[in-house]
């Protein structure tokens, strides 16, 4: 949603988004799980922008069927050029505005706004792990520590750098 976009189909899902969704499989299970979270239920509804806009869209090639997808038309001017970026040729395009979102024009303030809300949570997010990280690593020193000496590792593993969300 942060980037303008939530995407239907789980395929489509994991080809745009890897980071969030490395496989078709795991975009299913997550779809799955917003009909029982009230987390999805707001999310995904159309209150996700007031410029939101519904797309229909259908890629090129035999088998594949019409997909939909929520936009919002601040921060993704230009939906048809984003979904072929990521998917391909599309057979395929419609766009309509959703009824109650309030103006068709897109409203650069409220994009602002929003990137600083996403770049705030994702700093809050690193500080907290980074935290948790340092907890663990005391942790850690004071449960060596406390060993008998024949049982201390004289090397500790340095773990591995994590991937931002």
């Amino acid at each position: 949603m942060l980037t303008g976009i939530v995407l239907e189909n789980a395929a489509d899902m994991a080809a745009c988004f890897p980071e969030l969704w490395p496989t078709r499989e795991a975009a299913k299970k997550d779809g799955q799980r917003k009909g029982t979270n009230g987390y999805y239920r707001d999310l995904y509804n159309n209150r996700m922008s007031p410029s939101s806009a519904e797309v229909t869209y259908r890629p090129e090639g035999a088998g594949h069927r019409a997909r939909t997808a929520r936009v919002d038309l601040c921060r993704i001017p230009d939906p048809e050029a984003w979904l072929t970026n990521r998917l391909g040729p599309l057979a395929s395009i419609e766009m309509r505005s959703i009824a109650g979102s309030g103006s068709d024009a897109p409203d650069p303030a409220a994009a602002a706004r929003l990137d600083t809300l996403a770049s705030r949570l994702t700093a809050s997010m690193q500080a907290v792990l980074a935290a948790r990280r340092a907890a663990f690593e005391a942790l850690s020193a004071r449960l060596d520590a406390a060993k008998p000496a024949a049982l201390r590792r004289t090397h500790h593993p340095q773990p591995e750098e994590e991937t931002e969300a």
